[in-house]
């Protein structure tokens, strides 16, 4: 599962992680997912663990977007 990657060691492919999230939340189907998944308790953890902070800003950009559900588009 992507969320595994979050705790890769690999900076870059820690980042692609939370890109691909990112952009599975575009869409409301992917941010229930996102939800239903439990992947909100992770991503505050992870926020506050990440030492990176590009790492930490996705994080944020990720957060941002789920919080911001009632915007994305209902179709994929």
């Amino acid at each position: 599962m992507i969320r595994d990657l979050f705790n890769d060691e690999v900076i870059q492919i820690r980042a692609n992680a939370y890109k691909a999230m990112i952009a599975v939340a575009e869409y409301t189907y992917g941010i229930d997912q996102i939800i239903h998944l439990g992947i909100l308790p992770i991503l505050i953890d992870k926020l506050v663990e990440e030492k990176i902070e590009v790492i930490m800003i996705l994080i944020l950009s990720l957060l941002k977007v789920l919080m911001e559900g009632e915007m994305a588009p209902m179709v994929i």
